[in-house]
């Protein structure tokens, strides 16, 4: 049966048994196999939990908001729907059918959006059901198949094996996140250092393997941005992901950090060691970010715990092991001057992220434009745009961004007019954004010179 009554109030479930058969037979045709059993696992992993969640269901009677399965299945279901879109397009269209079928479930349920499930799982798939789409016109305009499309083999490998401790958290871009290096404004010289460095490794193996041998020299496996805060230090991290095509993880420090003895240096290691396991069996590399690198990574010295004294040398101890690994550790810091100087050499390419000067700041200025509708006369004002950037000097990438949100309200206010020069001059007059003191975040010279990426060996 297609539908299945799983209990005496009505309650319906069942995934499609017909399109799950023409599923598995498309994909048991499909040249490559092992790409096709990846599929196929994930497909296997969405059945399965549904069949918990029906089993669930029918004891318990449970709400949609009191297990992670359901969320567990919608990102799976998503993820799979996408993929599966790509591959096979029109003539399969398994995303109209699965929307369709999760409707008529649904309904049959008594359309309960704030209890089932399905609900969820419609708001899910309609950004890949092509009738929806059609007629309602709710893709958002910076999301497209071809967009995702280069991160669905990291994703789908994560889907199935990501880690469950909860010490490392995938990060799963969205309509608000970087896709890739194309959504960073400016940060120039921070994206050709990736570009020549780490991602060379990834995306160019023969290129780096020649520049050993022609130079002697390595791309970094490991780096460390730094500087003030605000300046894009996370946001490039997570571009990095979109840009190498690599699952990238966030190591939790709040899950890390414990009062218990020993506990926080177990799981320092122990999320090492799920990001190395987890390469192992993906069968690809990773990315491994960890902010706030100075909380777990401080000075060394006689007036430090010996607790805190293991913890600093088991994060030491966790990047050696990882280094012969497929995990490429990018760290984060606003206080450099705080770090452990064996650390400190652990990352092989330390990258300054500065606050934007004048062709970032109108980069960013001209980004923020382009999302507002009350934007587009003043976006084609470069005279204004110029104007706007001297007057934002000094304010990291994030106040430039909050301004701009001002700016676009002082417009709203105005009579729903056009965003202006005018707005951006009242934002900025009445922010409580504060521009960094630079001095606070300055470092020795020794570290703070602007290496092109990679390591003498």
């Amino acid at each position: 049966m297609r539908v299945s009554q799983i209990s005496n109030n009505n309650v319906y479930f069942g995934y499609n048994k017909k399109l799950n058969s023409e599923l598995k037979s498309k994909l048991s045709k499909f040249e490559d196999k092992d790409y096709a059993q990846t599929l196929l696992s994930l497909n296997e992993f969405c059945n399965s939990t549904e069949d918990k969640i029906r089993k669930m269901e029918k004891k318990t009677g449970f709400k949609k908001s009191s297990s992670d399965f359901v969320d567990m299945l919608l990102q799976a279901k998503e993820q799979l729907a996408m993929y599966v879109d790509i591959l096979f397009g029109e003539e399969f269209k398994y995303s109209d059918r699965e929307y369709k079928h999760y409707q008529d479930e649904f309904y049959r349920n008594g359309a309960d959006k704030e209890k089932d499930w399905r609900y969820d799982m419609l708001d899910r798939l309609k950004y890949w059901s092509k009738d929806v789409v059609d007629k309602n016109d709710i893709t958002p305009a910076n999301i497209t198949k071809s967009d995702l499309a280069q991160k669905a083999g990291q994703i789908l490998s994560a889907s199935v094996q990501t880690p469950k401790s909860g010490l490392l958290e995938l990060y799963t871009p969205s309509a608000n996140t970087p896709k890739n290096f194309d959504s960073v404004a400016g940060m120039e010289r921070v994206k050709q250092e990736f570009n020549e460095g780490l991602l060379k490794l990834i995306k160019s193996p023969d290129k780096a393997i020649l520049d050993y041998q022609e130079y002697g020299i390595l791309p970094p496996k490991t780096v460390l941005l730094y500087g003030p805060p605000g300046c894009g230090k996370t946001f490039i991290a997570k571009a990095l992901s979109g840009e190498a095509e690599l699952p990238l993880f966030l190591l939790k420090l709040s899950k890390a950090g414990s009062h218990y003895i020993n506990m926080t240096s177990k799981n320092i290691e122990a999320a090492f060691d799920e990001a190395i396991k987890f390469s192992e069996q993906a069968g690809k590399p990773c990315l491994l970010f960890i902010d706030e690198i100075d909380s777990i990574g401080f000075k060394r010295d006689e007036k430090i715990s010996h607790e805190d004294l293991k913890q600093v040398t088991t994060l030491l101890q966790a990047m050696d092991k990882a280094e012969d690994s497929g995990v490429f550790i990018i760290g984060a810091t606003n206080k450099f001057k705080f770090l452990d100087p064996a650390l400190i050499r652990r990352y092989e390419s330390k990258i300054y992220v500065d606050i934007p000067d004048l062709e970032a700041r109108k980069a960013l200025i001209e980004l923020n434009l382009s999302a507002f509708a009350k934007g587009e006369k003043l976006l084609n004002d470069k005279e204004s745009i110029f104007k706007i950037a001297k007057l934002l000097e000094g304010f990291s990438n994030d106040s430039i961004c909050k301004i701009s949100s001002s700016a676009a309200k002082n417009a709203l206010r105005r009579g729903r007019a056009d965003i202006s020069f005018e707005d951006y001059k009242k934002a900025v007059e009445e922010t409580s954004e504060l521009k960094p003191d630079l001095k606070e975040y300055a470092v020795d010279d020794l570290y703070n010179k602007r290496s092109i990426g990679f390591k003498n060996n």
